[in-house]
């Protein structure tokens, strides 16, 4: 059902208002509601001042009592309804009104979800990052005392050798020793007895210090 945008003046004849409806698609919601809430109480006051002068000029005219009292029904009822029509269309621009509030704030909400969403998940994912670069810290300092444990390793097997030639050269020290000890007594034994020794074979005993260099270097 259309609601009426028409004035009524004194003669009776209904004019269009020029100006209504307005666009309400370049109007904020707040402002579309204050132009329908002026509009009905235009409407009202243009209803009130049509209805008693059409009454009073269809009441002029009318020959009975009958006639006048049925003029007057008339245009009270269509007071009535252009009024309930306009309500209605109040109400159900009203209504949509505060069905789009309500999308744009569930609309609010979600965003503002989705960037909770968001954010922790950036936080986790910084969260993991940095227990990734602990665990490959930690990883990279095993992989070096490996290595290092390997060298001591490496180091102690040439420590092992070297004192087991060193042993062995102790052996052959103590043994020229020996050998020194006895060729003096023989020595002493010839001399007492009054014979000279023309010549003492002394093989010299070679050191291997090949690995003591090694090490010293």
């Amino acid at each position: 059902m259309s609601i009426s945008t028409e004035s009524t003046t004194n003669e009776g004849d209904k004019t269009a208002d020029p100006e209504w409806p307005p666009n309400f698609a370049n109007l904020d919601p707040s402002e579309e509601m204050h132009l329908l809430s002026a509009r009905i109480a235009q409407l009202k006051r243009q209803q009130t001042t049509n209805s008693s002068t059409s009454s009073a000029t269809k009441v002029g005219n009318a020959d009975t009592l009958g006639d006048r009292n049925k003029i007057s029904e008339e245009v009270h009822g269509e007071t009535q309804i252009n009024i309930a029509e306009f309500v209605r269309y109040h109400e159900k621009m009203e209504l949509e009104l505060k069905e789009e509030l309500k999308t744009k704030e569930l609309k609010a909400l979600r965003t503002e979800l989705e960037h909770q969403k968001l954010l922790i998940a950036h936080n986790a994912l910084q969260t993991k990052m940095e227990e990734y670069q602990k665990q490959l810290q930690q990883t990279t300092e095993m992989k070096q005392l490996e290595g290092e444990l390997k060298d001591m390793k490496e180091l102690k097997e040439e420590l092992k050798q070297y004192k087991e030639e060193l042993e062995e050269e102790l052996k052959d020290i103590k043994q020229y020793k020996e050998e020194l000890k006895d060729i003096k007594k023989e020595d002493e034994s010839l001399s007492e007895s009054g014979i000279i020794r023309l010549e003492l074979d002394r093989s010299p005993i070679v050191l291997r210090s090949s690995q003591f260099l090694k090490h010293g270097q």
